[in-house]
């Protein structure tokens, strides 16, 4: 990967110098053009004028026709000219000249004269690259017989002696004036002829023309002299003149021929420039797309690898991810006869809590880091894969036995357990591992990562950071686990629970005080499933609030048709006190039922209280302002902490069944402990209960440790809602109660007493106005019994 990055940035290099060549490329060739375009308007400039330059001989005489052949080219040919050098209105006044015989020789030489000028505008339009054809054509071509002519004119008016030429002064001044002209014309012949010396080309300027260039130009430095114009124009000026006139006659031709030839020269040699630049530019485009198409098809397999990587790999940790790695054990399973194999399945615990305490990037790291680990772990002859989140695939490559699984397993879970130091944050986690062993719990890769995903389950539900190697009994247990967790989204969206009651006596086992909602639910087959099992799976799906609604608002609808002093108990799961709308709840199934708030208590228990959730005291408060009682339920076990009495507003404590539950040997300890609470709850006007009360000994105990409510088998067991309103009827027509529950007949007097003044005084607690609950749960999954 890394060699072909090199590659490509090498190549785009390349292919970024060659823009600046291509297009330098292309400003030659447009140049190149240009120039040729230049040279072939310049060429046609001097064929326009072969055909019109010989018609200043007709400037010297009277014929109007200077020969067929010339009269006729300039006007047969003047129109294919013209267009280009826009001088169709110039071009007609000269072929007027020529026809009409009534035209001066005035006319006709200055209507030639103003066609060769716009000639030579038009067709010199840039600057010759070479000068030599541009002063050639310039000075012999145009200037010179054009400011000869002039001069031959102003000498003709002074010797005439015209006055519309003016005086004699004046003409000459203007000859004066024509002589500087014809001086610079001379320069410009004189830059021709050097030129041409310079140029040395093969067809260049004859030998021939360059002695005549040199010849004329001698005559007319001496003729421009305004000194010698003066002798001249004195001497035989006409003589000299004519001289000049005839050299240039004999030079326009050749000259035209030459510089014609000078201009295809030129044509050629930008042609080849032209196409030589065009090589270079095919060339380095060529070379440019071959760069391009290599960088193209570069890329293009580097996406393909890169494609394909992540297709087999984790993008994070470029580990083999899911359907990569179990290729993997699908190979290992090919050799399995030679060399036995596991499977182990590794999960960070606690690893959500980091990414909400730390971010994203921190958890990343993190991954990266024990990913790392792992592959160090395997070595050359294992394998890791990432199957997602923080959970990670190693392939053991010899597994000898269970022993050496379960120490391979160890040594991941030290590996993973290792801090991890990253951005100020020193972290460490714990892990959790599953392991299978190949045709031991699995011959495929589907059903052996089974069972090392049912053995990880079964390490996080045995309280993590540990290593579980896979059983069939971990395997059945999930099978329960979803089932029932089926049964519980059933029994909640159907409505299946129903309710039992069980009541709670004053401590003399006469006067029923309280009926307590316990939840129950029967599977398919009608059998009753355990409070214990079902009511942590309703709360681990998240639909404990649902039921435990369903709960409040069907037990105190059946609340009201009860004696009015007798309170009902409901149970909540923390998780519902957690959620804050644990009021609303309660205060709406009061609206709708019509069951005062003083018959209802609401029971928690001390896992509800451990972050001491701000929400939860809100609710508390609020429920006690309405006049609901506060229960701690299943107190003494757990968390137990004596500052929940005093910083939450409790009316009842009730002390856990595990109390009486004890050994013979340690029943007075046990009591000693009961005696203590009770008297700790009363210091603080709370009403006391002890649930779990089974014998008539431990009934009388209840009486001589002056607890205020009991509640257990020995009264009453649980009672089905459909059996309420007989044992109701039962209970409250007749005036006295079983003599099963007339307790304390041994226990004297003294003990009768005590047991009235305990049921008084928890008589008027239970009136007491009540407080607030937390937001959140159900019953506790202990209340089964």
């Amino acid at each position: 990967m890394k060699s072909q990055d090199k590659r490509i940035r090498f190549v785009s290099v390349i292919a970024l110098l060659l823009v600046p060549i291509l297009l330098l490329g292309w400003l030659f060739i447009s140049q190149s053009r240009k120039d040729i375009a230049f040279a072939e308007r310049e060429r046609l400039g001097v064929a326009y004028l072969k055909i019109v330059v010989p018609l200043f001989d007709c400037c010297k005489t009277t014929e109007r026709l200077p020969g067929a052949n010339t009269g006729a080219a300039f006007l047969g040919e003047r129109g294919n000219f013209d267009a280009v050098f826009a001088s169709e209105t110039l071009s007609d006044a000269v072929a007027l000249t020529l026809v009409d015989p009534a035209a001066d020789q005035a006319a006709m030489s200055d209507s030639v004269q103003a066609l060769i000028t716009r000639i030579g505008d038009q067709s010199n339009l840039i600057l010759d690259p070479d000068l030599d054809s541009y002063y050639l054509m310039d000075a012999v071509l145009i200037r010179i017989p054009v400011i000869l002519l002039a001069m031959q004119k102003l000498q003709s008016a002074r010797d005439d002696g015209d006055e519309q030429g003016g005086d004699a002064n004046a003409i000459s001044t203007r000859i004066l004036i024509e002589a500087v002209r014809l001086r610079d014309a001379v320069k410009s012949l004189n830059a021709a002829y050097a030129a041409s010396l310079r140029a040395s080309i093969p067809g260049g300027m004859t030998v021939e023309l360059r002695e005549r260039l040199e010849t004329l130009s001698q005559k007319l430095n001496f003729f421009a002299h305004p000194d010698r114009m003066r002798l001249t124009e004195a001497a035989d000026g006409a003589a000299l003149k004519a001289e000049l006139e005839e050299g240039l006659s004999a030079l326009f031709q050749g000259a035209i021929i030459q510089l014609d030839a000078l201009l295809v020269q030129r044509i050629e040699g930008f042609q080849s420039r032209l196409y030589g630049a065009l090589g270079v530019v095919v060339a380095v485009a060529a070379a440019a797309v071959f760069l391009a198409n290599g960088v193209f098809r570069t890329v293009l397999t580097t996406l393909d690898e890169t494609i394909v990587f992540l297709a087999d790999h984790d993008e994070m940790t470029k580990l083999k991810n899911r359907q990569a790695f179990s290729s993997i054990v699908d190979e290992a399973f090919l050799n399995v006869r030679k060399a036995r194999f596991a499977l182990h399945k590794a999960d960070l615990d606690g690893f959500k809590a980091i990414n909400d305490a730390y971010g994203h990037h921190v958890g990343d790291h993190l991954i990266k880091t024990m990913a790392l680990r792992l592959v160090a772990l395997a070595g050359a002859d294992g394998s890791v894969g990432r199957s997602g989140g923080d959970e990670f695939v190693i392939l053991q490559p010899d597994a000898q036995d269970p022993q050496s699984v379960n120490a391979y397993a160890e040594r991941i879970i030290q590996q993973l357990h290792a801090p991890v130091s990253f951005d100020g944050h020193m972290i460490q986690l714990s892990a959790s591992v599953g392991s299978a062993i190949a045709m031991t719990h699995g011959n495929d890769e589907p059903r052996l990562m089974q069972a090392a995903d049912i053995a990880l389950h079964a390490s996080k539900l045995e309280g993590k950071d540990r290593a579980c190697i896979f059983s069939i009994d971990m395997e059945l247990a999930q099978k329960q686990r979803l089932s029932l967790e089926r049964l519980v989204r059933s029994a909640t969206e159907q409505k299946l629970f129903s309710l039992a009651y069980q009541p709670q006596y004053d401590v003399t086992g006469t006067k029923i005080t309280c009926f307590e909602a316990l939840l129950r639910l029967r599977n398919a087959h009608g059998d009753p499933v355990s409070p214990v099992l079902f009511i942590p799976v309703a709360e681990k799906l998240g639909l404990i609030t649902d039921i435990g609604n369903w709960v409040l608002q069907r037990a105190c609808a059946a609340a009201v048709t009860w004696p009015e002093d007798v309170v009902l108990a409901v149970n909540f799961s923390p998780l519902q006190l957690h959620r804050g709308d644990v009021v609303d709840m309660i205060v709406s199934a009061l609206q709708e039922t019509g069951l005062p708030p003083a018959r209802l208590q609401v029971e928690i228990t001390e896992t509800a209280l451990l972050d001491e959730s701000s929400i939860v005291m809100r609710d508390l408060r609020r429920l006690k302002a309405l006049g609901v009682s506060i229960a701690m339920d299943d107190f003494g076990t757990g968390y137990s902490s004596l500052s929940y009495l005093w910083r939450f507003p409790f009316d009842k404590i009730k002390i856990d069944k595990s109390f009486l539950v004890t050994s013979k040997e340690r029943t007075t300890e046990a009591f000693n402990i009961l005696r203590t609470i009770i008297m700790l709850g009363h210091s603080m006007a709370m009403s006391v209960t002890v649930e779990g009360v089974e014998t008539k000994e431990q009934a009388a105990a209840m009486v001589d440790l002056q607890c205020d409510q009991v509640q257990g088998y020995f009264y009453d067991k649980p009672i089905a809602e459909s059996a309420l309103a007989a044992f109701l009827v039962g209970k409250f027509m007749k005036p006295d109660i079983s003599s099963k529950r007339m307790i304390g007949v041994n226990a004297g007097v003294k003990s009768g007493q005590a047991a009235e003044q305990n049921q008084a005084t928890c008589g008027a607690r239970m009136r007491r106005p009540g407080g607030r609950s937390p937001s959140g749960g159900l019953m506790r999954a202990r209340r089964f019994s």
